[in-house]
């Protein structure tokens, strides 16, 4: 009788403490309105994954959006120079979580990159991006809140950038996952 009543007090404490961990979470959303026509919910939060003013790779961020009841995954990678691939439908962005789970992800649509000129000290620099939405399940998003994430490729044409992510980035990814799962 004792060990069903110690079992059930640890399982008490455990949820206790895991609704009390995501009641300390801070949400700061970059978006969170109600969309005036259709009256869903919208919420996003987008995290730097890798920043870097020496590599090909200048800026790489992840979207976290829920709008109604349906998630997406947002892509956002700045690249130095002209890049001409284009993101075809079906194009795959594949996140390792520390669990060691694979979730693959594919683009919902064809994307064209943008570039724009920037002047600096060394004279013009191009830069190229893409933007890219990804749907995901509830199931699927939910592994963020409970893992985090240690490595990412995202396969654009011909080409997969691929970026280790930190674990303070990772911490911050799953915080922003919890925030928009609330």
């Amino acid at each position: 009788m004792k060990k069903k009543h110690f079992g059930f007090l640890f399982l008490a404490m455990l949820v206790l403490c895991i609704t009390n961990v995501q009641a300390q979470v801070k949400c700061k959303y970059d978006v969170d309105k109600k969309d005036p026509i259709t009256d869903k919910q919208i919420r996003n939060i987008s995290i730097s994954i890798c920043n870097s003013l020496f590599g090909n790779i200048v800026n790489w961020k992840l979207g976290l959006e829920k709008v109604g009841e349906d998630y997406d995954i947002a892509g956002l990678i700045f690249v130095n120079g002209t890049v001409n691939d284009f993101l075809e439908k079906g194009d795959s962005l594949m996140i390792k979580f520390s669990n060691h789970e694979l979730v693959t992800l594919y683009a919902k649509s064809r994307i064209t990159p943008y570039k724009y000129a920037e002047q600096s000290a060394n004279g013009t620099q191009m830069t190229s991006y893409n933007s890219i939405c990804y749907p995901i399940t509830t199931e699927n998003f939910n592994k963020f809140t409970s893992s985090m994430i240690t490595y990412v490729q995202m396969n654009i044409g011909s080409r997969a950038y691929q970026s280790e992510v930190k674990e303070k980035i990772a911490l911050k990814i799953m915080n922003s996952a919890i925030c928009i799962m609330q």
